[in-house]
């Protein structure tokens, strides 16, 4: 006898038995896409786990629905996205998000029967990093503030100082001697601290009314530049009455010491 290491598995679903399924479903929904969600809701004897385990993700699950199809002169009609407002997409968000503990992958959120497809929101925000960032500021209310470690300055909603927006000579000064990040390195902050405090670890996806402030480590009033490096993502409590004072502990502040 050849003791194989792999067994195999008895009643494993095969693409034979479950792609009529997934036609029928088609049918269910008018021969539009349709989400995990929808089609365990429907119960029209197929499931995601069935797809899955039919095909090997519910990505390929779709393809072979497509395809199969395509060789009948049918097609499944896009999502009419535009009609879903951006409370609907954010609430989805808010369920998933709190569901994994975490800014959920693509993985992560094609896995949670979504209500709404992933590629929906990078379509509709330019990218899922942009969409998260936006998701966060909807449950914060406000947009991610700039903290500029100088209680004499206060940003404005924007992030940045009152006084950069009385000449457009800030345009040419050089990024990193900016007091205000760029729209784009403060994307790359929130990404690299997983949109939440790295001192305590609030976040407003999880605590609907946290704000999160992109900080300076080195404050800009004493030399601190506007780099990767030397900012980092604070929640407003952690960040409120530090001022310009240097953050005790941080390699880059010791090294200003």
């Amino acid at each position: 006898m050849d003791f194989a290491f792999e067994r195999r598995r008895l009643g494993k679903l095969t693409p034979e038995h479950i792609l009529p399924k997934l036609i029928s479903a088609a049918e269910h929904f008018g021969f539009r896409e349709f989400s995990m969600r929808e089609l365990q809701s429907a119960n029209l004897g197929v499931t995601r786990a069935g797809v899955e385990s039919a095909f090997g993700s519910w990505s390929d699950g779709m393809k072979a629905l497509r395809a199969e199809l395509q060789k009948q002169g049918m097609s499944l009609r896009p999502r009419n996205t535009k009609r879903l407002s951006d409370d609907q997409l954010f609430t989805e968000m808010a369920r998933i998000w709190t569901l994994v503990g975490h800014r959920p992958s693509r993985y992560e959120w094609e896995g949670s029967s979504p209500a709404y497809w992933y590629k929906t929101y990078k379509k509709r925000f330019g990218g899922w990093t942009n969409a998260c960032l936006k998701f966060l500021e909807w449950q914060m209310g406000a947009p991610v503030e700039l903290s500029n470690g100088d209680p004499r300055v206060r940003p404005d909603v924007a992030g940045h100082s009152a006084s950069t927006h009385t000449s457009c000579a800030t345009e040419t000064i050089d990024p990193v001697r900016r007091r205000a990040p760029t729209a784009r390195l403060r994307l790359q902050v929130l990404d690299r601290d997983s949109f939440r405090c790295v001192l305590c670890g609030r976040s407003p996806a999880l605590e609907r009314g946290a704000i999160l402030h992109i900080d300076h480590v080195i404050p800009f009033s004493r030399g601190g530049p506007a780099t990767l490096d030397n900012l980092r993502t604070l929640c407003q409590r952690c960040n409120l009455g530090r001022g310009n004072a240097m953050s005790l502990g941080h390699p880059l502040a010791q090294d200003k010491s």
